[in-house]
């Protein structure tokens, strides 16, 4: 159906279909927040040397700089992770909130059919950052594991959390929690009370 601009007033689609954003942004700014520790670690070792340059000692100021930024990522990395993963969580959470009981109940079918996908796709997303985080550590590169277990934990868990987060925003999507106004005045009688 389309209204006098010629938009499209009928427009299907779940909000299970988020789950795929979540499971595609965890894996890519985890191996990102990954990537730039291990090259934040090592601009800060190769620069962290005893060497007067003119007057300046390049040392110290390493330490004054490069060394504190490295010092505040190293530390809160796993913070940043986290907040990444549970941020896109607890937005799909509110949308689904928000858009609760605007299509019809038949769509669960399709919620079902979505959280099925998105938990194979899942499986698949967690082996590879399983291999990568092995073959990172056989290189000698253990940021991940060493700075990031939380996130990373999420992540080896990607598929229960997946069906977790899928099912409850289903849940959300599909009830009348609370009820809407429209809702409490018809049962109320509110539209029959004269009658």
């Amino acid at each position: 159906m389309k209204n006098r601009k010629g938009l499209i007033l009928n427009k299907k689609g779940q909000t299970a279909v988020f789950l795929f954003f979540i499971i595609l942004f965890a894996i890519l700014g985890i191996l990102f927040l990954g990537i730039g520790g291990i090259v934040l670690s090592h601009v800060n070792s190769v620069l962290d040397q005893n060497i007067s340059v003119g007057q300046v000692n390049l040392q110290t100021v390493n330490n004054q700089t490069i060394g504190v930024l490295n010092q505040t990522y190293v530390n809160n990395a796993d913070w940043y992770g986290l907040t990444i993963i549970f941020g896109m969580i607890f937005g799909f959470f509110i949308s689904a909130y928000f858009l609760r009981n605007t299509y019809p109940k038949l769509w669960i079918i399709l919620d079902v059919f979505i959280i099925i996908i998105a938990f194979i796709l899942s499986l698949y997303i967690s082996s590879t950052f399983e291999v990568v985080v092995n073959v990172l550590g056989s290189a000698g590169e253990t940021f991940i594991e060493d700075n990031m277990a939380k996130s990373s934990m999420f992540l080896l868990n990607l598929p229960i959390f997946t069906t977790i987060v899928g099912v409850i925003c289903m849940v959300l999507f599909h009830s009348t929690i609370p009820r809407k106004k429209e809702e409490q005045q018809y049962q109320s009688g509110g539209y029959l009370q004269g009658v």
